[in-house]
């Protein structure tokens, strides 16, 4: 719109004309009402204006060009655009990751995201399309997996588990053999000639150019017995790569969550895009990992990371920030191809920020 400049000397009693109303001015949506300025609060409110102003004197110097009254953008519709960008900062991902309750510190959260930031970033572009509530389950998904970007790789290296060598890799811990195949066959990994593995996979399930592996989890069929699907991975990439460097561990999250396969359909998005809730976020936990591990803290890292990555306004937040929130929340599970809740539970969300030197 077109509208006097605020810089300009000339007008000031027009604009701020609203200070001198006798009665009350009260702005929408606020409870209290704005006193009025008697005539001494105006000139001194006057003056400090004028002392501000340059318009006038810059033009008469010659270095404005531009008449007093001119066309002004909209400051909201800058920020609106500016947002669509979506891409994080280093400081802006550590202020995501939550301090409490495992005491993760300013200089902790930097150093571990520092090492994953562009490649982050990229994976958001490409998959989540920068969409903020898809970011924020995303993220607090990974949270998990990770140890909150502690690890790339399973600690167990799958020792003791049935998918062996093909153990969780990467951001969303890629694992089992069929899901390494797909990555692999989307990104064009050349094969392993040589077909030798050394020193990756599991010591128990060692990957050899004849080793048969389980390809994805044993079903149990009706007469309870296990049917097992066992193959030959060689010559097929080593799958060590993925946790080779940040690119692959990164995108092999973002090809994970948007084919990952579940009531008919495909793509997390899909269920994320229902609406950031307690209801999404459960039924995530059972898509990434099957809900049994950390369903609970899950829920509080979303939680925590929407707070601050949205627009929310939830005023119980907004009230008591820095204390612990009780958040209650169903558990889900799928049972025949449909979710199922079984029982609720809570857990509590410490929204204290996380700021350098604290």
């Amino acid at each position: 719109c077109k509208v006097p400049t605020e810089w300009a000397a000339d007008g000031i009693e027009q604009r701020y004309a609203w200070l001198k109303r006798t009665q009350p001015f009260v702005r929408t949506g606020e409870q209290n009402q704005t006193p009025t300025l008697n005539e001494t609060q105006w000139a001194a409110f006057e003056a400090h204006v004028r002392a501000l102003c340059f318009w006038e004197q810059a033009k008469q110097a010659g270095h404005l060009d531009l008449d007093a009254v001119h066309w002004h953008v909209d400051p909201r519709e800058f920020i609106k655009q500016f947002r669509k960008c979506g891409w994080l900062s280093v400081e802006e991902l550590a202020q995501l990751m939550p301090r409490r309750p495992s005491g993760m510190t300013w200089d902790t959260a930097e150093g571990r995201l520092r090492r994953y930031q562009i490649d982050l970033n990229k994976c958001s572009q490409k998959y989540l399309l920068g969409v903020r509530e898809r970011l924020a389950q995303f993220l607090a998904q990974i949270y998990a997996e990770t140890d909150r970007f502690r690890t790339i790789e399973e600690d167990s290296r799958g020792v003791g588990y049935t998918y062996g060598s093909f153990y969780g890799r990467g951001l969303m811990q890629l694992t089992w053999a069929e899901n390494y195949d797909a990555y692999g066959k989307y990104r064009n990994f050349p094969a392993n000639p040589s077909r030798t593995y050394q020193g990756t996979g599991s010591p128990g399930d060692p990957i050899t150019s004849t080793s048969m592996h389980e390809w994805a989890p044993p079903i149990k069929e009706p007469d309870r017995t296990i049917k097992h699907d066992r193959r030959l991975w060689a010559p097929r990439y080593d799958p060590a790569l993925i946790a080779s460097d940040t690119y692959n561990a990164c995108d092999s999250a973002g090809y994970f969550w948007i084919t990952k396969h579940y009531m008919g359909t495909s793509n997390i998005n899909r269920l994320v895009d229902e609406g950031f809730s307690t209801d999404t976020v459960g039924k995530t936990n059972v898509l990434v990992n099957g809900g049994s591990n950390s369903y609970n803290e899950r829920q509080g890292y979303a939680a925590y990371i929407y707070w601050y990555l949205s627009d929310s306004i939830q005023t119980d937040v907004v009230q008591q920030l820095t204390s612990i929130q009780q958040l209650t929340f169903a558990r889900y599970g799928i049972e025949k191809g449909r979710w199922i809740a079984n029982g609720v539970a809570s857990h509590q969300v410490d929204y204290t920020p996380q700021r350098p030197n604290r």
